[in-house]
């Protein structure tokens, strides 16, 4: 018998063993790819939430001042407006005392609207002395990252027979930067 050829039962007893290296393959590579394209995972810097009744994207950045951490988020709106373009800017504000549940009160949030970088066309801001949550799930100090929950209900500023508006199901990642 030439050694270059097998035996039928030879390939036959190889083959599974084949498919069987193959099957697992492709799952460790299935799985692998997965966990990097989880719907519900954050890429750094980022803020996403549900605000006046759509979908909120933007950058998120944080700064811890003292025993003070401010979130942001900004996101660029390009909706045909009288203004054009204009950003939506997101500030929550507490005190911090590292991974937790906070209370937010009218002076912890604010959302604005800004045109050409540096003009408030419209400033939303808390209502009353409960006006919602932020959780801290995860902490990794000055440079590392804060990963959080957060929703919060507001109105226009000065104006208090305008309608109450949810932002809701917020969540946020951003590198936390200390002065």
């Amino acid at each position: 018998m030439n050694p270059t050829h097998r035996s039928f039962a030879e390939a036959s007893m190889r083959a599974p063993f084949s498919r069987l290296a193959l099957v697992a393959l492709t799952g460790l590579l299935a799985a692998s790819c997965h966990s990097s394209t989880e719907p519900n995972a954050l890429a750094p810097a980022s803020f996403k939430a549900q605000w006046q009744g759509r979908d909120w994207q933007g950058r998120a950045s944080a700064t811890l001042w003292r025993d003070t951490l401010f979130i942001f988020g900004v996101r660029e709106v390009h909706e045909v407006t009288s203004a054009g373009v204009y950003e939506e800017a997101v500030r929550i504000r507490v005190p911090f005392q590292g991974v937790g549940h906070y209370a937010l009160d009218s002076t912890a949030v604010e959302i604005q609207e800004i045109v050409g970088g540096d003009v408030v066309s419209v400033s939303y801001s808390g209502v009353g002395s409960s006006v919602g949550a932020l959780d801290v799930t995860a902490y990794g100090g000055p440079g590392g990252n804060v990963d959080g929950t957060v929703h919060f209900d507001v109105r226009r500023a000065r104006s208090p027979s305008s309608p109450i508006l949810p932002f809701e199901n917020g969540q946020f990642r951003a590198s936390v930067l200390a002065p």
